[in-house]
């Protein structure tokens, strides 16, 4: 349960005329706040057009709230099945036809604020996504795994575990890197812990798919669980480890196992001047904390 947390609603209607970044920055006007939920109460089918939309919303996110809030995108259709969640605030904008308004008031005794957009002030998604030439369907299949470090995790990884969540039908497997794969990271002191990075994946998946099961795997090496659990039909990776994927697939048939689909998942773009994504590496946020700890020597 987050406490102190607001979360902003984003209909279909608000997604397509491109009013989001319009609505954000106007919510962030209102009041400061250390955790933003935005939940989406439009289905998308398209692996591809998830990426977009949660890079979007992250992006535009962050650049009206900055670096120190933690910011959490999902689906209504998943996010609100958890009846225990609990927000401060509420924010739509008004006019809006919220389908899954019952739900929401099932859950939460907060009243609505509601925001008056100028439908003039838009700033549109392009849905063009180069980085994977595979695009796949909502739980197209029954287990997906994603691997990386999930260190100090970030709106990258939150896009990388919400895109292999949104493919898997009865299982996530999340390899999260061990010791022996961590030797050569800069500021290692400031890795976090196997548990930690343990929990905050499972409490952000908690958040945006409850009820999936999640299995986690330290790893050790590149493959990790897709070289022994033949069950595994998908692996999402990200453009910078997707030559990982024809590795793993090149072990898996010396195996005698079938190939795994793969899409490759555009992080965060960083072509906006005012993106924070390269603020928000987790080298990057390593080194603010080594930054913080030697000012007070």
């Amino acid at each position: 349960m987050r406490f102190h947390s607001c979360l902003i609603v984003v209909s279909e209607n608000i997604l397509e005329q491109g009013l989001y970044t319009q609505f954000i920055c106007k919510v962030s006007q209102l009041g400061d706040f250390p955790n933003i939920d935005v939940v989406l109460t439009v289905e998308i089918a398209s692996a591809h057009k998830v990426n977009i939309v949660l890079q979007h919303l992250y992006e535009a996110t962050r650049n009206s709230y900055g670096l120190d809030v933690d910011i959490q995108v999902g689906f209504a259709k998943w996010v609100l099945k958890d009846p225990h969640k609990q927000w401060s605030q509420i924010y739509v904008a008004d006019g809006d036809n919220i389908p899954h308004q019952v739900q929401l008031n099932n859950i939460s005794n907060v009243k609505p604020v509601h925001i008056c957009l100028n439908p003039s002030d838009t700033n549109t998604i392009e849905y063009t996504n180069e980085s994977s030439a595979n695009d796949f369907n909502a739980e197209q299949f029954r287990v997906v795994a994603v691997g990386g470090t999930f260190d100090h995790l970030h709106d990258g990884h939150k896009i990388l575990l919400g895109i292999s969540a949104f493919l898997s039908r009865d299982e996530l497997i999340v390899g999260v890197t061990g010791e022996a794969m961590l030797k050569n990271k800069k500021y290692k002191d400031y890795l976090e812990s196997f548990i930690e990075r343990k929990e905050k994946i499972l409490r952000f998946l908690d958040f945006a798919y409850p009820g999936l099961p999640v299995a986690i795997h330290e790893i050790n090496d590149v493959c990790g669980p897709t070289a022994t659990v033949r069950e595994i039909e998908g692996l999402v990776v990200s453009e910078e480890t997707s030559s990982g994927g024809e590795y793993v697939n090149k072990v898996r048939l010396e195996k005698n196992f079938p190939a795994l689909e793969v899409f490759v998942v555009n992080v965060l773009g960083g072509s906006d001047k005012t993106s924070f994504s390269d603020k928000l590496s987790s080298t990057e946020l390593r080194r603010r904390d080594y930054e913080k700890a030697t000012a007070q020597i």
